[in-house]
């Protein structure tokens, strides 16, 4: 590739064309003419701020990595320049740039920057400009991708918590397919047995008895259910029931004892009490199981609404909504979280607060981020806190952790762009900074933070009456 010459290149660059040549002389004196071949880096993000790159021509791509995924945010071609933004803001490197077509430019060091901004005082304004722009772009980026982490929470927490209700009612369909086929066979020695029309109704109203019982009843104690099944199997052996260790366990939990048997024997033929008990022992079961689907089916379709209220699903964006339905539909979401920590949820709820007109979907992003946070700074079997009230003419929504704490040399800077005091890669620093524009630009809210050792507190304040504001 032709060399073109550096005060040409430079004059090509639309942040240095009018200068005067003599001034470009100097400038191109003042740096390192430097060719890169693609793919290598320029910076990786997390370098402390370095260079001022001014490019002449190729193409490099930065991206910014977010866990274990890197996510494009803007390209550099031809008569450009980066790295300022770094050296005026002082602040770490949030991307990663590498070269894609081989670049010529020239490199300053720091010195060498603040001379020419010392010398070229009227181009500070040009800078400032690409500054805003580009961490606008950058926070673009993240934000989307927030948005996307907080759909995979969302995704995975639902993942977590349909599994249980979804195994239960695929094991309680395939007993009760078991059960009904033993219910068939013991319908028809049912049949045999010719009772008579009193017998069968007595039967028709214990059973529907029973299962009522069975509904309602509260689970007894083991030492006490083991002690009243071995009471029954007793009794029914004496009186030749066969397999009788196989139904007491259903008999006890329908709440029958020795005395309720005695006088159900009383109401029955003697030949026909072991084929009864048998088979109103399946019908329990039966009825158990179908109650187990029930329970199942409704939870998976609980959560499915929950589903709905965290991302207001065929919902305007605007939306008058009880703020606790947001904070639990969240909470559901992160339930997998809570419970591989052993946390303890504490929820103190004023349920008198009125409905406010709110971004719904925004603001359980917030939710999101305030309480992920304080799961990752709690230990094993720690406390959060879920706290509302009212507040003046706002709405207090608090969520309170006994974590270590926020340090305070770092507390006023948690809200800023890109700080994090997680490891590269870990954490985009823009999650308190995007809560912030939802509660601040939005809503007109407030947001805030207090902290010490074991006990920490983000507390948001939202107003009565939420302005519409156009979404961030």
């Amino acid at each position: 590739m032709e060399k073109i010459p550096i005060i040409e290149s430079l004059r090509q660059v639309p942040l240095f064309s009018g200068l005067p040549d003599a001034e470009r002389e100097w400038l191109a004196a003042q740096g390192q003419e430097k060719w890169l071949e693609i793919g290598e880096y320029i910076s990786q993000q997390g370098d402390r701020p370095s260079k001022f790159g001014i490019q002449f021509s190729g193409r490099s791509d930065w991206m910014t990595t977010i866990g274990a995924e890197e996510v494009f945010v803007l390209s550099h071609d031809a008569n450009t320049f980066w790295g300022h933004e770094l050296l005026l803001l002082d602040k770490p490197s949030p991307v990663t740039g590498r070269v894609t077509e081989t670049i010529h430019l020239l490199e300053l060091d720091p010195d060498a920057f603040w001379r020419m901004l010392t010398r070229f005082p009227m181009i500070l304004r040009g800078l400032v400009t690409t500054v805003a722009e580009r961490f606008g772009n950058l926070s673009e980026a993240n934000q989307q991708h927030a948005k996307l982490m907080s759909l995979g929470t969302m995704a995975a927490g639902l993942a977590h918590e349909l599994n249980n209700p979804a195994a239960a009612a695929q094991r309680a369909a395939g007993s009760l397919r078991d059960v009904l086929r033993t219910l068939e066979s013991l319908s028809m020695k049912m049949g045999d047995l010719c009772l008579s029309a009193d017998a069968q109704a007595y039967l028709a109203r214990l059973g529907t008895e029973l299962a009522g019982r069975m509904v309602s009843a509260q689970p007894l104690d083991a030492l006490a259910q083991s002690d009243r099944e071995e009471e029954l199997t007793e009794w029914l052996e004496e009186r030749d029931v066969a397999d009788a260790w196989k139904i007491a366990p259903t008999l006890v939990q329908a709440g029958l004892d020795v005395t309720e048997l005695s006088a159900m024997a009383t109401n029955l033929p003697a030949n026909a009490l072991g084929d009864v008990l048998h088979w109103l022992s399946a019908t329990l079961d039966a009825s158990a199981l179908a109650g187990q689907i029930e329970q199942s089916a409704s939870r998976i379709s609980e959560l499915v609404q929950s589903v709905k209220a965290y991302s207001y699903m065929d919902q305007g964006s605007v939306q008058e909504a009880d703020i606790h339905n947001g904070l639990e539909s969240t909470l559901t979401m992160l339930g997998h979280k809570i419970r591989k920590k052993n946390i303890t949820v504490e929820r103190v709820y004023d349920r008198d607060l009125p409905r406010l007109d709110v971004y719904g979907s925004s603001l359980n992003q917030v939710w999101t981020n305030l309480l992920d946070n304080a799961i990752d700074a709690v230990s094993d079997g720690g406390k959060i806190v879920v706290r509302t009230a009212p507040d003046v003419d706002r709405v207090l929504i608090e969520i309170q952790d006994n974590g270590v704490g926020i340090p305070e040399d770092i507390r006023d800077r948690i809200f800023e762009p890109f700080f994090t005091t997680k490891s590269v890669g870990s954490g985009t620093g823009l999650g308190l900074e995007i809560s912030r524009r939802i509660v601040v630009g939005q809503h007109k809210g407030d947001i805030r933070v207090t902290s010490e050792p074991g006990d920490t507190r983000f507390s948001v304040r939202l107003p009565l009456h939420v302005a519409a504001a156009s979404a961030a």
